[in-house]
């Protein structure tokens, strides 16, 4: 298994310049499915397949920090900000074990880090998700209330992908041109038919939203065997401006994009620039 190391790989979606960026100071080993959220310019990750490890890289200088452990070893969880708190992180669903153990722990269990002390704490849940549910947690969204959505599914079924979110919506032969989508403040789903290129469908890759309207989806493999090969193009845009659906592929060389499954990719936007990058780190 060929893991990435620790660089981080830029996109700039204004130029669609692609470059790569050599970390310094703590180096956080090679990992797979982590999670990792945005908090001002910080880029947080926590754990991966094996690990109970976190730490933020700082977008200005380009360091890694290495901040507390998290209680478990954890991976394929969702890292969102409260909806309360933008000091706060909660680390909810995924495969969570105590250090040493192959027991899961209960999935009532949320792990809540107060980002200012850099301080875990234990949430108890109600109503817990099942937990082949919980495997499949996807990117949680909030609204004005403070309530938060996740999306999940409870098995490996390939055509369970189909119509779920944008992050797990179709693998190997299913349409990408086939769009689901959830108002969080109606409570209601519709449906949609995307125009533009043809782009394979995938599993395991990331989605980030620009501020002028485009998802950009980024690697992932053509089927749940790991031998399943990637999906092509790897870098692609969805643009969802005024509910017009449509793919294109960058012209930049998509072949010059690494292929990368298990990764993170968050989106971040320079203010003084005006300008967005992706930031893609880790998987294989």
């Amino acid at each position: 298994m060929n893991l990435k190391s620790s660089n981080i790989f830029l996109t700039l979606f204004f130029t669609m310049n692609w470059l790569v960026a050599t970390v310094f100071c703590y180096k956080p080993s090679s990992r797979l499915y982590q999670s990792s959220v945005l908090i001002g310019y910080k880029i947080y990750y926590f754990g991966g397949v094996g690990k109970n490890d976190a730490f933020f890289i700082n977008i200005n200088t380009l360091e890694y920090i290495a901040v507390a452990n998290i209680p478990v070893n954890i991976y394929q969880s969702s890292s969102v900000v409260h909806p309360k708190d933008e000091n706060i992180c909660l680390l909810v669903g995924g495969l969570a074990y105590e250090p040493g153990s192959s027991s899961l722990v209960s999935p009532n269990k949320v792990y809540r880090f107060d980002t200012e002390k850099s301080k875990w704490s234990v949430v108890e849940t109600s109503n817990k998700p099942s937990v082949s549910s919980r495997l499949h947690l996807n990117g949680g969204v909030s609204d004005n209330n403070g309530t938060m959505y996740f999306f999940a599914h409870p098995d490996y079924s390939a055509d369970s992908f189909i119509k779920l979110d944008i992050n797990m919506m179709s693998c190997g032969d299913c349409s990408m041109k086939d769009l689901l989508f959830f108002d969080i403040n109606s409570s209601k789903w519709s449906t949609a038919t995307a125009q533009g290129e043809n782009i394979d469908g995938r599993i395991y890759h990331t989605a980030v939203l620009t501020s002028d309207d485009r998802l950009i989806i980024y690697g992932g493999r053509s089927s749940l065997d790991e031998d399943g090969g990637y999906p092509n193009p790897t870098l692609a845009v969805l643009n969802i401006e005024y509910s017009s659906y449509k793919w294109s592929i960058p012209s930049s060389d998509n072949k010059s994009h690494p292929p990368l499954t298990g990764h993170s990719a968050t989106i971040y936007k320079e203010q003084e620039e005006k300008r967005e990058q992706m930031y893609i780190a880790f998987g294989k």
